[in-house]
């Protein structure tokens, strides 16, 4: 009588580094094993099995376990972790409000981002959160947060006022001296 033992070894297998995906771009994510392996088997956070494949497409994030066994019997087993990075959301807002800006022709456009944001860039050129704004029109600007962006604009419109005098009185107290439209 022959008596063999045999020890079954766990290795902890590498798959690589986080997977980091904006809201934006992100549908659907490959997940490969990386090596060649007798059997295979993918679980999601729930446990349930999603793939006995080398690979499996992931439409979800999550943390993904892969168990793998070679040919000797040897089991194998790591996770890959897939995050999606929701865009900011960023509002402008005018201040003062479009009335007095209209009347004044000057006025601040703030992008406005919950929980801020890394890197803002206007139309305009400009990098600031705020930008002063002299005239009107269409403003936009993108909001970059972890490496995440969005973009939204603003436009601005003054109603335009023609003032025709109804009387002419060149008497030289700047009062209808012209008899012209005001704009």
């Amino acid at each position: 009588v022959v008596t063999l033992k045999l020890k079954v070894y766990f290795i902890d297998m590498d798959l690589g580094p986080e997977l980091r995906f904006c809201d934006s771009e992100f549908e659907s994510v490959t997940l490969d094993a990386c090596q060649d392996y007798y059997s295979y088997e993918w679980r999601n956070e729930q446990g349930q099995v999603i793939s006995s494949q080398r690979s499996v497409v992931v439409t979800a994030p999550g943390t993904y376990h892969l168990v793998a066994h070679d040919e000797f019997g040897c089991v194998v087993e790591g996770d890959k972790v897939v995050t999606v990075i929701p865009n900011p959301d960023v509002v402008i807002e005018l201040s003062p409000d479009e009335a007095s800006f209209c009347e004044n022709k000057q006025g601040t456009l703030t992008a406005n981002v919950d929980g801020g944001a890394d890197d803002y860039l206007w139309t305009t050129g400009e990098t600031t959160s705020s930008i002063v704004i002299t005239s009107p029109g269409t403003y936009g600007v993108r909001v970059t947060k972890d490496n995440c962006f969005s973009d939204t604009n603003i436009t601005l419109q003054c109603p335009f006022n023609i003032t025709i005098p109804n009387v002419f009185t060149p008497n030289g107290d700047g009062v209808n001296d012209l008899f012209q439209p005001d704009f």
